[in-house]
């Protein structure tokens, strides 16, 4: 399906590697917030973090052919009816106005109606180079705020925003299971169950694993399986995995250890007895490109997450070699 997705500016280029990783696709970068991409499984679409909408396209054209362009379309849209809206994302990038495509479209959309308030389809606008006529099949409409780590049941300090969370299970790529060797109190096992994956989380202190089973029970998810293990020691478990995805502890709220580095290091070497790929976060103030070099692990992506004026934090996608 050759769609449009319109993405969020917080940090555009983690949202098209998590695009590109999930959906096993590469994009076109239309605007700064706008791109366009085939997608085989568009159900994918609603795990996506960092992307506000999707639409598939319907028509595309320069502004002065768009009205034969959507004529062309008629087969499509013809069949179409119920209710509408036009959403025109970027009106400074075009001298037309809804009101103005609406003229247009009611020619090819006699079964329709205008309802901006709730309609039961949305066309979407996206001026570019041309104009993007999609029609909207996915909008981003995720509760966020609710499921932010202090409304939790098990509060943690370094608990991570869901979104991100969220977006760092789409950069694994999982379908159907994944590892946190580092899962404290839950956050990446939660985001990854209520996308339907297996969750299976490790961590050396009790208290957090309890922490996650009971976040996890409270939002009633039960598909998740749960080890106490030091993170060192995960081959012993024998887990096969198809990726892992962990935030390195970095703080003292984290429990971290004082050899940071050596402690990266091991876990990293760890990792890669157990799946070929992983998505790590760790501290800007480490070197990991020279930790990584000393590992069987090699930088796919990398992306940089600021969390507050004294740190910045980096996410790296690796693959084995």
């Amino acid at each position: 399906m050759d769609c449009i997705l319109i993405i969020s500016q917080e940090n555009p280029e983690l949202a098209i590697g998590e695009i590109e990783e999930l959906c096993k696709t590469t994009v076109t970068r239309l605007r700064d917030d706008a791109v366009r991409v085939f997608i085989d499984e568009p159900l994918l679409c609603s795990r996506l973090a960092f992307t506000r909408s999707v639409s598939e396209i319907v028509a595309v054209a320069p502004e002065s052919e768009l009205a034969a362009a959507v004529s062309s379309s008629y087969k499509l849209l013809g069949k179409l009816s119920g209710s509408y809206r036009i959403t025109i994302h970027g009106h400074g990038k075009t001298k037309l106005r809804e009101c103005d495509f609406a003229a247009m479209f009611s020619v090819h959309l006699p079964l329709m109606r205008v309802d901006v308030k709730n309609p039961g389809i949305i066309f979407d606008i996206i001026p570019a180079d041309v104009i993007y006529l999609g029609r909207r099949i996915h909008t981003n409409n995720e509760d966020w705020e609710n499921r932010k780590a202090h409304h939790r049941i098990v509060l943690h300090p370094s608990g991570m925003h869901p979104k991100l969370a969220r977006g760092l299970v789409n950069l694994s790529g999982a379908r159907k299971e994944l590892l946190d060797p580092l899962c404290g109190v839950g956050g990446i096992l939660i985001e990854a169950c209520l996308m339907g994956l297996h969750a299976v989380g490790s961590d050396i202190d009790a208290k957090l694993l309890d922490g996650a089973r009971k976040n996890l029970r409270a939002l009633g998810l039960h598909d998740f399986t749960l080890h106490e293990r030091d993170v060192l020691t995960l081959d012993q478990l024998r887990i096969k995995t198809a990726t892992i995805v962990t935030d390195f502890p970095y703080g003292r709220h984290s429990h971290a250890p004082k050899d940071l580095v050596g402690f990266y290091l091991q876990a990293l070497i760890e990792f890669a007895k157990l799946t070929r790929k992983a998505i790590v976060m760790m501290p800007n103030n480490i070197d990991a490109n020279a930790i990584i070099a000393k590992t069987p692990w090699n930088i796919k992506r990398s992306f940089s997450w600021y969390t507050h004026k004294s740190l910045t934090r980096m996410i790296y996608v690796l693959e084995l070699s």
